[in-house]
């Protein structure tokens, strides 16, 4: 069994080289898709969710995580984790543009890669995302937190409830290493709001757990009077 490291994110520079137009689109699909017929036989999932026509700033993003080691780090972050797993994945890498790109929300995209509609069977894609600071720690935290997502997920099934949610985040944020950020009042206060809405099915309100007001308002749900990821903050000292 094993994690193997598959490089994406210098293909995508690539594409990103070529102008925008249909030759960059022609590019991203030869890239992304190859030769597959079926979404099964896709080339590279990763890409999958990244901007075809993304701008400039792409580029630059792109450049500084390669300046930086990104291939071997990742390699080295999943040789770490091996030992203590018993599962066969290719884990790559993808970017995202939460800045200018008018596809791509954040919020709504992390809940995608987080709460996936089906389980994970080759693949973990880890996102980074182009408006977070390109760091090896941030890469790391990013890595170990999708790897043991997906682990929980096999051991668990999908979580349907906002407590399944908030138990499986709680685990991958504790194994990924983040840090906790609530005031101890910011933290009862959003623990207590929440607690009534933990059995709960319905998504705009786990969103609105999970990701509080802000972002429960640039997609249209109602707001609970939470702040931003409160319900990650509260799973993370509550469901390590």
């Amino acid at each position: 069994m094993a994690l193997e490291f598959i490089p994406t994110l210098e293909k995508l520079l690539e594409v990103y080289r070529v102008p925008i137009g249909q030759a960059r689109f022609d590019a991203y699909i030869a890239a992304t898709v190859g030769g597959a017929q079926t979404t099964a036989e896709i080339a590279l999932p990763p890409l999958v969710s990244a901007n075809p026509m993304a701008k400039a700033h792409l580029n630059a993003a792109l450049e500084t995580w390669l300046a930086l080691g990104v291939d071997e780090a990742a390699r080295a972050i999943l040789l770490e984790l091996e030992p203590a797993l018993n599962v066969s994945f290719k884990v790559g890498l993808t970017l995202l543009d939460d800045l200018r790109g008018g596809w791509t929300n954040r919020y709504l995209n992390d809940w995608d890669f987080r709460f996936p509609k089906k389980m994970s069977t080759n693949w973990i894609v880890v996102p980074l995302w182009v408006s977070e600071f390109a760091s090896l720690e941030g890469l790391r935290v990013a890595i170990r937190g999708a790897v043991t997502r997906v682990i929980w997920q096999s051991q668990h099934g999908l979580p349907k409830t906002l407590l399944e949610m908030m138990q499986q985040e709680g685990f991958t944020q504790h194994f990924a290493g983040v840090q906790p950020r609530f005031s101890p009042d910011d933290l009862e206060y959003s623990r207590a709001v929440i607690a009534s809405y933990l059995p709960s099915f319905d998504k705009p309100v786990q969103f609105a757990c999970l990701y509080g007001d802000l972002a429960a308002r640039e997609v249209g749900y109602p707001p609970l009077g939470l702040s931003a990821f409160a319900g990650f903050e509260v799973a993370l000292i509550d469901y390590p």
